[in-house]
């Protein structure tokens, strides 16, 4: 009670975009051209299928570890 309406509902507006924000920045930062396909991936997973962020991360995970150890025996030599 003692913080104004006004000030509530800025955070509670700003505490929204947060996340927005925080993709945005980590996108400067990503080759997002060469990676897109994962991007888009983790998009579906999150939006169509009600995964969460945890299960996305998790089957990221093993997508890359599954690529790093077919790429490091030599098993596909196409640039994915």
């Amino acid at each position: 009670n003692y913080m104004p309406v006004w000030l509530t509902s800025a955070l509670g507006t700003v505490s929204g975009v947060l996340p927005a924000l925080g993709m945005a920045l980590l996108m400067l930062y990503m080759p997002v051209k060469e990676n897109f396909h994962y991007l888009l991936l983790g998009f579906v997973l999150y939006v169509f299928f009600g995964q969460s962020i945890l299960a996305i991360t998790l089957v990221g995970a093993v997508i890359a570890i599954v690529l790093f150890n077919i790429f490091q025996t030599g098993l596909i030599i196409i640039m994915i």
